[in-house]
């Protein structure tokens, strides 16, 4: 062995973007995209990644841990982050310092983020995640225990609704449907009872 490297991996950050505008050809205008960037954007480069998609106009970033959020603001990217799936309360003060979007998956955390917001004489902005059927992360699927949570935290505002699909690449299976048609109903719930987020991903697979 001479210590020279056998093996490397090139990125085609032209690429990337294709893919990326291939998508939003697919959804549609009236669709936002987030691209999500955790784990070094699966090994690609998280921050090379995200300032090459923030270029071709993506608005929103999404990564697993708020750590993750902390490095693309040191970065002095700005552009919102969502942060999918940090639950340690101890993380939560540092999201909304960071201005980093949290997806919360317990009810309970509501009432946390509530006192953190108050606290900082502002409101957290966060996006509820549903567990459609995945079965592992997620709030319940009861719209009236939501809205009473959700009523309970007056500094705390549901920005987006979320869930995740636990299948989506199975096409010849019945699970994606239903977990479709179940965020349907409870975001149509919802909206009965007030609570009308701006965003809805009923896609998150990420």
């Amino acid at each position: 062995m001479n210590g020279e490297l056998r093996c490397w991996v090139e990125v085609s950050l032209d690429r990337i973007a294709s893919n990326y505008r291939n998508i939003c050809t697919v959804v549609g205008p009236k669709t936002e995209v987030a691209c999500v960037v955790k784990s070094e954007a699966y090994g690609h480069g998280m921050v090379e990644v995200a300032k090459r998609l923030l270029g071709e106009g993506v608005r929103w970033l999404a990564v697993s841990s708020t750590q993750e959020g902390i490095e693309l603001r040191e970065a002095g990217i700005g552009a919102p982050v969502l942060v999918m799936a940090d639950s340690l309360r101890e993380n939560f003060g540092r999201m909304l310092d960071q201005q980093l979007t949290p997806a919360v998956q317990d009810l309970g955390d509501l009432a946390v983020f509530n006192e953190l917001a108050l606290a900082r004489r502002g409101r957290a902005r966060v996006h509820l995640k549903i567990d459609s059927g995945m079965g592992r992360l997620g709030v319940a699927t009861e719209a009236g225990v939501i809205k009473e949570a959700v009523g309970a935290c007056p500094h705390v505002e549901i920005e987006g609704l979320m869930s995740h699909l636990a299948s989506a690449s199975d096409f010849a299976g019945t699970q994606t449907e239903a977990q479709v048609g179940t965020f349907e109903r409870v975001s149509s719930e919802l909206a009965e009872a007030g609570i009308r987020p701006r965003l809805r991903q009923p896609i998150l697979t990420g």
